[in-house]
């Protein structure tokens, strides 16, 4: 039996495209997400 369950996740990213550029907090929000999910960004 699974104990996995769904959640919403709001992410707050800081985008700057280079050192000289003015950067953004950008959002993007997550719906309905399993919580045995996993992420992972190099």
């Amino acid at each position: 039996m699974s104990t996995a369950k769904n959640i919403n996740i709001t992410l707050k990213i800081w985008r700057q495209k280079n050192a000289q550029a003015k950067g953004a907090i950008e959002t993007y929000k997550l719906d309905n997400v399993s919580t045995a999910s996993s992420f992972w960004k190099c």
